[in-house]
């Protein structure tokens, strides 16, 4: 810092040169007199005459204005001019009232970091920045981290009755769990898989998978997602690049160009002449766990690698400081396995001891399905981007649907004020927001939201325990508070940097040079600035990476992905939102020679067989020649807007047609839309499906997810949708025979002898004329229609139910009595008998 003189601030020659570096070619006068107007404004908040300040005003808009000959006077100051001071610099006058070594102070933090809001000016030397950081990055937190495994065995040894897995098909137990992994893993073992080979998982989301999962890593191996929905080409990189050794899927067999497959069917296990007991691996902390492929800026994914005690430092850290998560519990396991959250979804619970609830494939994308399994499954835990949470909230209303949920995780879009105002309003439970990168196991950052919040928009939060972050400039300075930067993150949950991919690694996971133990940082190319009070903005993205639906992926991935059409010679795309808010791909491609007849549609049913479903753009444009700038390069402001119709819109003709027009018209803010429109072409997505579903079920019409993706054209799902509810149509199955208790049963089983204690009760009012025959026939109907209040239950190891066919239960279910309300209710539950199948009981009380 340089010594002021009297009432002068010293603007050195070094410093001049600064900022002309980082700002432009300006005279030394001119950078002087910004300074002093930006020095002015920080003391005084005043503006100059000619000019209105405020505090998101950048400086470089004050050296602008005052090079085209802004000469308004610097109020508060003893000189209105700034004074040249020969070799020295310039001195430029302090502001009266504020200290002089002040003002040097926040004189030089301005010429360090011109790029910046007048706002954030501050007398805060580098020194003092490197202090607050270090108070920020203070999260150290000493604690045991046995690892999945380890935690995952010693439930199954404490808890081994208690259901740990369940889907649609079946419920496991830890003891079951347990074991079939173990077999599993031995199978392995067996196959001569050594410690940290990669293994491929395609399977779909199931307890298949789960137990797939479990397996691997007691074999002492790390597992890569392998969605059997992705294209040839994406699994063909992420096996080369991972060195997947043996992939795990339903039927065991595999393509003749991919590894050895090994079948996983818990229906038809083939493993149960192998040992249960615990394959004799170790597993450390350092050893890889999995390896996670995320879009690649050099247009081919790259492979995350992530240790195993980076995941148990993220869930001991939650179930112990913030989730409190335990045997009560139930996570809901939706997101795609390629999708990192989906680690803390299956994990979390299973080193816990809670139940994890496994939602069908496609299942995320059906709101009304979703709320059906948190009601039934009495889910306390999940991830809901904003757009979900937005449909659910509407759909629920009142319903107490969401009622069992005790935590939210919400990230992946924005928040708005609004929808967290009717989530606190509708659910008095906290709402969890955090950010990470695959690159640093899942989340490095969170910000918890109970009561009132501000910056919802834009607040990532503070550093999670025994991790640092960073906002730097190009030179890796910290940059002041309230000023962008680019965030790098160090500590433990950093991952081991990209698999196979040395140089790649060493680009993004630098040196920390704020260490001397060898530590690395890694560049996230995400933008923030931090808060006076340590937490963070997230700004942004410093590169072409976008999020698409929460998934982040690069822009140049899909341009290259595009390039590989063998009719295309080049290929732009661009990001665009939609009237909704969503964000959508437009792909601009030129034909090879030869290839003139090149048609939008084309390339867009490549895309669809050869790319991952959120990379394939919305729109193609097929063009002669791509749009330049003066100096030759690509102008994409001058790129055309895609044509989202052909011709005059064609008018709904039926009823159905009418509501799906007025329908996908509401959900894409748009005036009008045609029988023969594509809701996708026109800007729809798979969040925005979430409304449409909404939306039609809201008009009485009914279709599923899939058929909007299937049936995209108006018209057509206008004729597959259904004035009756599909989700719940009666299809003419009966019910009978054994059936395996649900979870909570089992769980009423493990915890207490009073289960018959359990009732529900309600009191209706009937009409004057009811009769005897009248309330038999309806309480009939009413047994014929729901098969459990005919089921008797069956006690023993694994609680189950017999249901008979609906004429062998006919019986009466119902009494006359004419005792106060109070004695008729204990009259009716005298009369339940599980055990004997008697699970409805009725007083009829005139």
């Amino acid at each position: 810092m340089m010594e002021p003189s009297a009432r002068l601030a010293l603007l050195s020659p070094d410093r001049l040169a600064d900022v002309r570096r980082r700002t432009g070619d300006y005279s030394d006068r001119t950078i002087a007199e910004a300074c002093a107007v930006g020095l002015s404004y920080w003391a005084t908040g005043r503006s100059p005459e000619g000019i209105e300040l405020a505090a998101g005003t950048l400086f470089a808009d004050v050296l602008g204005w005052v090079d085209n000959g802004g000469t308004g006077s610097v109020p508060g100051a003893r000189e209105a001019v700034t004074q040249e001071a020969g070799p020295q610099g310039w001195h430029v006058p302090v502001p009266d009232g504020v200290d002089p070594e002040d003002a040097q102070l926040a004189l030089d933090d301005l010429a360090d970091f011109p790029d910046r809001p007048l706002g954030t000016i501050a007398p805060v030397d580098a020194e003092a920045r490197l202090r607050t950081l270090a108070e920020w990055n203070d999260t150290d937190a000493d604690r045991p981290r046995p690892t999945i495994v380890e935690m995952f065995r010693e439930q199954a040894r404490t808890r081994p009755d208690a259901v740990a897995i369940v889907d649609e098909h079946r419920s496991l137990t830890y003891r079951e769990a347990a074991e079939r992994s173990a077999q599993l893993a031995h199978h392995l073992l067996s196959r001569g898989l050594a410690p940290e080979q990669v293994v491929g998982i395609s399977l779909s989301r199931s307890a298949d998978m789960v137990v797939g999962l479990l397996a691997v890593l007691q074999a002492g191996c790390a597992f890569v997602p392998l969605d059997p929905q992705w294209p040839a080409a994406r699994r063909s990189v992420v096996i080369e690049d991972a060195r997947v050794v043996v992939q795990l899927n339903t039927s065991g067999e595999h393509d003749p160009q991919e590894p050895e497959a090994v079948a996983v069917d818990l229906a038809d296990w083939a493993f149960a002449s192998l040992p249960t007991t615990e394959p004799r691996v170790s597993v450390d902390g350092d050893s890889l766990a999995y390896v996670i492929f995320t879009s690649g800026s050099t247009g081919r994914p790259k492979g995350a690698m992530i240790r195993h005690k980076a995941i148990s430092e993220r869930l001991l850290w939650q179930v112990d400081e913030i989730l409190h998560f335990g045997h009560d519990d139930a996570s809901l396991f939706k997101a795609p396995l390629s999708f990192d959250i989906s680690i803390n979804e299956i994990f979390l619970p299973l080193v816990s001891g809670g139940r994890l609830v496994v939602l069908r494939t496609g299942g995320e994308r059906d709101p009304h399905h979703l709320l059906s399994i948190i009601a039934e499954q009495r889910v306390t835990f999940t991830y809901l981007v904003s757009s979900m949470l937005d449909v659910l909230l509407e759909m629920a209303g009142d319903s107490g649907r969401l009622d069992s949920l005790r935590h939210v995780w919400c990230g992946g879009e924005v928040l708005t004020p609004e929808l967290y105002e009717r989530f606190r309003t509708r659910l008095a439970i906290p709402m969890y927001h955090g950010y990470g990168p695959a690159e640093t196991t899942i989340g490095v950052s969170h910000v918890i939201y109970r009561g009132e919040a501000e910056r919802l928009s834009t607040s990532i939060g503070r550093a999670n325990p025994n991790t640092r972050l960073y906002v730097l400039d190009d030179e890796l300075r910290p940059v002041p508070v309230g000023v962008g930067g680019e965030l790098y993150v160090g500590g433990l949950l950093l991952g081991r940097g990209y698999v196979n991919a040395p140089g790649l690694t060493a680009s993004r996971f630098v040196a920390n040079p704020f260490a001397s133990d060898g530590s690395r940082l890694y560049r996230t190319g995400d933008l923030a600035r931090f808060a006076p009070d340590g937490s963070l903005d997230f700004l942004g993205r410093a590169d072409n990476q976008i999020k698409i639906r929460g998934m982040r992926l690069e822009i140049e991935d899909v341009e290259v992905g595009l390039a590989e059409h063998p009719r295309v010679r080049h290929t732009c795309v661009v990001a665009k939102k939609n009237t909704a808010g969503g964000t959508y791909l437009v792909g601009y491609v030129i034909p090879a020679a030869d290839s003139e007849d090149l048609r939008a549609d084309e390339v867009k049913a490549w895309a669809v067989d050869h790319m991952v479903e959120y990379m394939v753009p919305t729109h193609i444009v097929v063009m002669d020649a791509f749009p330049l700038t003066a100096n030759g390069k690509l102008d994409r402001n001058a790129l055309p807007e895609p044509a989202t119709a052909t011709g005059a819109v064609t008018p709904p003709t039926t009823e159905n047609e009418r509501v799906v027009c007025a329908a996908v018209a509401a959900v894409l803010q748009l005036d009008e839309v045609g029988v023969d429109q594509d809701f996708f072409q026109l800007g729809g997505d798979s969040i925005l499906t979430i409304s449409l579903l909404s939306a039609l079920r809201e008009a009485g019409l009914y279709v599923t997810a899939r058929q909007i993706f299937t049936h995209s054209v108006v018209g057509a799902l206008a004729a597959v949708a259904s004035r009756e509810d599909v989700s719940t149509v009666d299809h003419g199955d009966v019910a009978t025979g054994a059936v395996v208790g649900s979870p909570i049963v089992q769980w009423l089983g493990e915890t207490t002898d009073a289960v018959d204690g359990f009732v529900q009760s309600v009191v209706l009012n009937t009409p004057e004329d009811l009769t005897a025959e009248a309330l038999d026939e309806i309480l009939g109907a009413v047994l014929g229609r729901h098969d459990m209040l005919r089921a008797k239950l069956v006690r023993g190891d694994r609680w189950s139910f017999d249901i008979p066919e609906a004429d062998r239960a006919a019986a009466r279910v119902w009494q006359e009595s004419d005792r106060p309300l109070d004695a008729c209710v204990e009259l009716a539950t005298d009369g339940l008998d599980p055990d004997g199948g008697a699970m409805l009981r009725a007083v009829w009380r005139r």
